[in-house]
């Protein structure tokens, strides 16, 4: 992703979502030990075109994996 084209809205994406989600408290940092499975999470980049196929918007999901 750094190296794409859209780098910088993209990782604006990515900061406005954090954001987003740290103000819903969606998850509590915990101190990682080692009897405590982490679940992987990734980055996942799109945008959105209107009609024409001009960028209309640039989103960003964090997800987990579902089936941990």
């Amino acid at each position: 992703m750094l190296n794409y084209k859209y780098a910088t809205e993209f990782k604006v994406a990515a900061y406005t979502k954090i954001k987003a989600l740290m103000g819903k408290h969606t998850w509590d940092e915990v101190r990682l030990v080692k009897k405590i499975h982490r679940l992987p999470t990734m980055w996942v980049f799109t945008y959105k075109e209107d009609l024409d196929g001009f960028i209309i918007r640039f989103k960003a999901y964090l997800v987990v994996r579902g089936d941990l």
